[in-house]
């Protein structure tokens, strides 16, 4: 369930933020790296987080924040990657266009 909504949240993101024309495709190189690094950075950072991390020991409330600010510039690091990989694809294709093309 997560993986199809992780899909459909990430496609129209790779398919219309680029100010470029292309096809539209569900899943992307891009995409799949996308998810799989978001759900495994997820995972690990839950488990550092309830294991071996004293945040509310160390800083009190504030550091719930902390961590979710942590995390949300992971899951955003993952999706200019994801991006930056379809570029580089579709630059190196023979169909591709050349950098900052767009038409």
């Amino acid at each position: 369930m997560i993986l199809g909504l992780l899909i459909v949240a990430l496609a129209p993101v790779y398919a219309w933020a680029p100010d470029v024309a292309h096809a539209w495709r569900w899943i992307t190189p891009g995409a799949v790296f996308a998810i799989l690094a978001m759900l495994l950075t997820s995972l690990g950072f839950s488990y550092y987080v309830t294991n071996v991390g004293s945040y509310d020991a160390t800083y009190g409330s504030i550091g719930a924040v902390m961590v979710l600010l942590t995390w949300m510039y992971l899951t955003g690091l993952f999706l200019f990657v994801g991006g930056e990989i379809n570029a580089a694809i579709a630059h190196a294709s023979p169909e591709g266009k050349a950098p900052r093309e767009k038409a």
